[in-house]
Parts: structure tokens; sequence; C-alpha cells
């Protein structure tokens, strides 16, 4: 029998077929669309072929890969322009999306974004060493943001952590995904029972935003995500396929992000389009960070700054022990930051690097810049100075200037100054007032000394027992 021509890539569909089909070998290609012809040229062929199975666990079935099934999709009804990896930067909606985004819901494609999966009985304590966030004291379906740093305390990286029943998803920034592998790899030491894997390849990652979010995912059949807190997931059936939904952390809290097989992509991107998710390019997503005050990885987010200095507090505890980088970012949380990351409102527009001054004197640049939604205001992103006469001070509300146009610094959305409860560094009690040899004899001045060598020991008991659990 010859093949099927120009049958969707469909994977739901074509294993809904099995039965009917069971012992026909069907191989089948995208449609080709002049646009896609044009792409495409170079590129080769994708096909799924379905074999005889008596069950889908003993089906051996090739998925057509996200360019194919996922592409085809977003091709439809949009003049869309890809990146060099197969991500839509612009769906031609870019303003519309940006309208979309604060009354309806938008969907954009993040599959740029790394996924790891950490497994084995020591992940939650290897990752509680390896990261800044207190990942031991989370439980099942809950999450977190990280900061993964140096040893100097610098920002490697910023990842949204999913604890799942038996394993650890961890969602880097674009492009992140092989790095965090091989540092997390290389750390692994003789004993751990740890594995480490790179799923990004078999998983696509959409994220879903906007206050009409909950009932367009409830239209798909995942009503419960609307229940999810802001840091929870579950896995949830959306389109009549699994996915992990986690609530919140994208841009801010009205955002759902969602985890799925690679082969179901298409499909669930179909069905989120259907019911009214507007698609957003890359192009519009960044300029979407930009305004909520999300810190990008390579302008915001590099090796020059600390989690602090970044905002990140609500990423970062100095109260569950000893991880990389702590002690720096210990000493900087006691004498408290020379620059921060602050949001900008501007009366015109700026590019990156643009100086930001006061009374002139100069606070930083410009990281990153975007307009408004309506198109009427700028708004950017900068470190700015915020120590005058050796005191740090508060920078929300102060009139500044840039390129020489009047500007306000605003605390940006995404931004947390505040250490989250129990996550504060432990501050000692004052110690006593020591008596003065004229107070005491000989015999008080020995014990009052053995009483503070037991309290030392006691203390490095307590530490090591830490350690050690």
């Amino acid at each position: 029998m010859s093949p099927v021509a120009a049958m969707p890539c469909n994977v739901s569909s074509a294993c809904r077929s099995i039965h009917s089909f069971r012992k026909l070998r069907i191989s089948y290609q995208c449609p080709q669309t002049p646009r896609r012809q044009e792409r495409n040229l170079h590129r080769p062929s994708h096909c799924a072929t379905i074999r005889s199975a008596s069950s889908l666990q003993d089906l051996e079935f090739e998925a057509p890969e996200v360019e194919c099934s996922l592409r085809w999709y977003q091709e439809q009804d949009h003049d869309v322009d890809f990146a060099d990896d197969g991500l839509p930067l612009t769906f031609g909606n870019d303003a519309d999306a940006l309208f979309t985004l604060s009354r309806g819901t938008v969907i954009t494609d993040r599959s740029a974004c790394g996924r790891l999966r950490v497994s084995g009985r020591d992940r939650l304590k290897f990752l509680h060493g390896q990261s800044t966030a207190d990942i031991q004291a989370l439980t099942e379906g809950q999450g977190c943001d990280a900061c993964f740093t140096t040893a100097q305390g610098r920002i490697i990286d910023l990842v949204r952590v999913l604890v799942q029943p038996s394993s650890v998803i961890l969602i880097t920034s674009p492009g992140m995904g092989a790095t965090l592998l091989e540092r997390l790899q290389r750390f692994i030491l003789y004993g751990d029972e740890v594995e480490v894997s790179d799923i990004s390849g078999r998983t696509a990652l959409f994220t879903v935003a906007g206050p009409a979010a909950p009932q367009l995912l409830a239209a798909v059949g995942a009503a419960a995500a609307g229940e999810l807190s802001v840091g929870r997931h579950a896995l949830l059936q959306c389109g009549g396929s699994p996915v992990i939904v986690s609530a919140g952390g994208a841009l801010g809290d009205s955002d759902f992000t969602l985890l799925a097989d690679e082969a179901i992509s298409g499909d669930l991107w179909h069905s989120l389009t259907s019911q009214g998710a507007v698609p957003m390019g890359a192009n519009a997503w960044d300029q979407a960070a930009v305004l909520a005050g999300r810190p990008s990885l390579g302008r915001e987010l590099t090796q020059q700054y600390n989690p602090l200095e970044a905002g990140l507090f609500s990423a970062v505890s100095l109260a569950k022990g000893c991880y990389v980088g702590q002690e720096t970012i210990a000493k900087v949380a006691a004498k408290g930051v020379a620059k921060q990351l602050w949001g900008l409102q501007m009366t015109a527009p700026a590019e990156k690097g643009t100086s930001v001054t006061a009374d002139g004197r100069t606070l930083g640049t410009l990281t990153s810049a975007a307009v408004s939604e309506d198109g009427a205001t700028w708004a950017a992103l900068a470190y700015l100075l915020c120590r005058e006469k050796g005191q740090q001070v508060l920078m929300e509300g102060r009139a500044v200037q840039v390129d020489g146009q009047a500007a306000k610094v605003v605390d940006a959305p995404f931004l947390s100054r505040q250490f989250a409860p129990g996550a504060a560094p432990l501050v000692a009690a004052a110690a006593p007032k020591e008596p003065s040899p004229t107070d005491v004899s000989d015999e008080d001045a020995a014990a009052a000394k053995e009483r503070r060598l037991q309290e030392m020991q006691a203390r490095l008991a307590a530490w090591q027992a830490e350690q050690q659990g």
C-alpha cells in the first residue's frame, strides 16, 4: 500500500490509528508551505514511522522533531520569523501580543531554555549544596527560583526548580542547559547517588501568561491549574495529554509554564491557540521581561554581579548552611550592597549602555530597555550605585537623568530585596559584657574561660552535625 500523502504531523492522531493500521507501515511528512520550503532547502526531511504493535508500550515510534509538527502549527496564519535554533522570534504581531498580555492570554515557546533532570537518592542534598536556595526544604509539587554561582558568589544562572516525586527538574536560561549540566556533573563526588541528564531535546517548554490564563487552561482540561498557588506545580491533562504545569515564576504571578513531551508539542500548541491564546515571539517576550523587571542572562545575569546585587533575595538562603559562593554572599548581606538592579521609568527612549546620572554623578548604565505596551513610556533596567557616605540608601522614587532626559527609579515587580521568611542570615546573640580583671578573682576568670570554651565546642559540634545531616 502506498504511503498516506500530506498527512499532518499530528503524533496523537497517528497513535490513535494504531488499532486500525496495526500491520500497516505508514510514512508521512509535514505539509510544505512555500515559506517552509524556502527555509528547508538544506534541511533533511522529517518523518515518523508506525510499526505493528500489540500495545503502546511495545510500539517503536520515531516521533517528529519540534521543527516538524510544532513548527507547522506555528506557521499557520502567521508571518513567522524563526531564529537559527528554530524558535519563533516574532509572529508579526508583537504590539498585539504585548497588549493581550495584560488583558487576555498569550503563549510563547521557551524551548530554548535548558531542561535538566536530577535524580538519585541524594538529589535534594546535592542541589542544596550547589545552589543558593533552600532546596532540601522543598517537598513534592513545590518549586522555587535558585541561583548557581561561582565560588566568589558571582551569578552563573538563575534557574527554576521543580521537585518531582523521584527527580528534580531544573529550567535554565536559554542556552545554559549544557553549561549547567557540565558543572553539576563535575561536582558529583564518589559515593553521591546523583544522576544529571539533559532532557531539553525530548521536551518542549511553553508559557501561557495573562489574566485569562487560568480560564484558557481550564478550556483544554487543566482546570486544576487555577488552584495552584505561585511556586507549585502538578501533572495535569492539557488537550488530552499529560503536562507538568507550574504556576508563576516566568514573569510574575499570572503565568503558567508547561513542560511537555516533545512528541505532543504540536498538538498542545494547537489546543491552546485554538482556545484563544495569542502567540508571542521571543522578541516580544524579551520586551515583556524588561517591563516586568526580570533579569536576563548576558545582560543583568553575568559574573560581574552577585544575586543580592541582582535583586534576587528571594532566591537566596543564608540560614541553610554552606554552599558554593555562600561565604561571599553572606559578607555582602552583612555589609550591604554597593550597587543593585533597579527599574527605570523614562520619558524618552534610550539604548543599552546609556549612563544614568543624578546631581552630576554617574550612578550606572542601562542593561536593558523596552517600550511600554501603549508606546507612550519607556522602561529600563540598570545597576545603580546605592551607597552614600558609607550607608545603603533606598533608590525607589529617586529622580535621575538618562541621556539628559528625566527618569524615575522604580522597583521592578519581579525583583526582591528581602530574604524569604527563615532565609535571612542567623544573627548571633550579643555576648555579655566581659568582667574586668579587677572585678573577678583568678578562679572566677578561669571558670569564665572554661565556659566560653564549652560554648565554642558546642557550636562546633552543632555545625558538624548539620554538615553530616
